[in-house]
């Protein structure tokens, strides 16, 4: 029996990282909001009073924004560079004197091949 084995690439591990790093922010998002309405706010405040409601609500308000800025931020596209674009001479030119670039020298990003 055969059993064929593929090489994991590099999008697959960033890929990995990235359902890795998901996880764990989602695990402190969980454990912060279960030790504030679980522990902070009943203990110092109590539900009953209005300083602990207010307490609890500013805080929900708050985690509800983090969370939706960090969804917004996760799913949205970066976009790409266009395949026909190039860099201006001028800017070459400002490269190769920072000593960034040596003259003649293409700069091309190594993900997708890109000039």
């Amino acid at each position: 029996v055969k059993v064929a084995v593929q090489e994991m690439s590099e999008e697959d591990g960033d890929y990995c990282v990235g359902v890795c790093l998901q996880i764990f922010l989602s695990m402190i998002v969980l454990t912060c909001a279960i030790c504030v309405y679980g522990t902070i706010i009943p203990v110092k405040y109590s539900y009953n009073s209005v300083s602990g409601m207010l307490h609890a609500v500013i805080f929900g308000i708050l985690l509800l924004l983090m969370v939706s800025s960090y969804l917004k931020t996760w799913l949205s596209d970066p976009g790409t560079v266009t395949r026909d674009w190039s860099p201006s001479k001028e800017a070459t030119s400002e490269l190769e004197e920072e000593g960034v670039a040596k003259p003649s020298q293409n700069l091309f990003c190594k993900r997708c091949k890109l000039y």
